[in-house]
């Protein structure tokens, strides 16, 4: 989604950045390629791109939009779950739903905290973060494995 990037980057043009003001070229170019996603949930009548199931671009693209609405919101006040008639939301809630999404998105509140800090989408290359500071939901998880050992 190199749109997304380019609109997350606004008239910084930073790769990967945090930036203001987007154009409206860039929000234009974002806008068409979130068509093409609006198109295929519509011609296949589901929740996700290949109809009532999950496919691997539904699960490929969804961090993409979730990192978008994130930055865009900090930033510019976009928010990507209202465009098309709600319908990229709906498409989000649906993936938020499934267990492989809740489990690996961030806490949105503490995503929200390091983008502030970091002006960057792909921070946590550069930043050592523990697991649990962005995903405290994990710890269930990981105490779950380790009890039935």
């Amino acid at each position: 989604m190199l749109s997304g990037l380019d609109l997350v980057a606004g008239s910084t043009s930073r790769s990967w950045g945090i930036g203001m003001r987007p154009s409206n070229q860039q929000q234009q170019r974002f806008e068409k390629q979130c068509a093409q996603l609006i198109n295929a949930l519509q011609q296949q009548g589901g929740l996700f791109l290949t109809g009532s199931k999950p496919s691997l671009a539904d699960v490929a693209l969804f961090p993409f939009f979730e990192r978008f609405q994130v930055a865009l919101q900090l930033s510019e006040g976009y928010d990507i779950f209202n465009c098309y008639a709600g319908a990229i939301g709906q498409w989000m809630s649906s993936m938020r739903k499934l267990d492989c999404c809740a489990s690996a998105s961030p806490n949105l509140v503490l995503f929200a905290e390091a983008l502030k800090q970091h002006q960057s989408l792909d921070f946590f290359d550069y930043v050592p973060y523990t697991a649990y500071q962005l995903h405290p939901h994990l710890r269930k998880y990981v105490e779950a494995d380790l009890s039935e050992s």
